[in-house]
């Protein structure tokens, strides 16, 4: 006996049977689905290199961590490169050879030789004064020769410091054959001077031996100036 039409209906209908097989368009649609999270698809997906969410999350972590420790590098470079830059100027080494040696400047209130009575007396005054004491005691030092003895540096110095024609008014003690004359003993801070001058490279001077050679070279000013003329 032959199936009736509507029984061949029936059975070839794909939602009358149970357990019938999805037609190949239905498969191909389960497979290409974006919904679908697990099975050949997603496996498929993943082997061909496709990045995720966590994947890609976890990279950008992974950048901002690398930056974050290029800074830290950065700041410690600039640290270290200003300590050293410090370390260096706080302790810079200077040859002697190559260095130009700074010439001390002759202090302002003795621009001129002192050739009065007032002008001995402010330049004590002066040297009273720590700033002015170093300086003039530099600047002296500085025009002092190698090789000439004390005796010689005294003269020396009374050159430089004192007018000729003003010495012949001057004595230790300020007595004078005719009349007084300038104290020379009295004006401690230039004595102090000469002394200070005079001391360097283990030398001693003592205010008696000052005293010895000033004394002598005041008594002998008027024959000297005569035999410079």
């Amino acid at each position: 006996m032959e199936p009736s039409s509507t029984e061949e209906a029936t059975i070839a209908s794909p939602s009358m049977q149970e357990g019938s097989i999805a037609s190949p368009s239905t498969e191909e649609a389960i497979i290409t689905s974006p919904g679908v999270e697990a099975g050949t698809n997603t496996s498929h997906r993943m082997e061909a290199g496709c990045i995720t969410s966590p994947m890609l999350a976890g990279l950008l972590e992974a950048v901002e961590q690398n930056k974050q420790a290029t800074h830290q590098l950065t700041v410690a470079f600039e640290q270290l490169r200003s300590t050293i830059e410090q370390f260096v100027n706080n302790h810079r080494l200077y040859c002697p050879a190559a260095a130009t040696p700074s010439v001390p400047k002759k202090p302002i209130f003795l621009k001129r030789t002192i050739a009065s009575k007032e002008k001995l007396i402010m330049v004590d005054r002066s040297l009273g004064t720590p700033d002015s004491f170093n300086q003039t005691k530099l600047w002296l030092r500085s025009r002092m020769k190698p090789g000439k003895t004390i005796r010689q540096e005294l003269h020396h110095m009374l050159r430089l410091l004192f007018s000729p024609k003003f010495l012949l008014k001057c004595s230790w003690n300020g007595v004078g054959k005719f009349k007084p004359k300038v104290p020379f003993k009295t004006q401690t801070n230039v004595l102090q001077l000469l002394i200070a001058v005079l001391e360097r490279g283990g030398r001693t001077v003592d205010i008696s031996y000052i005293k010895r050679v000033v004394s002598a070279k005041l008594l002998n000013a008027k024959i000297r100036l005569t035999e410079k003329k």
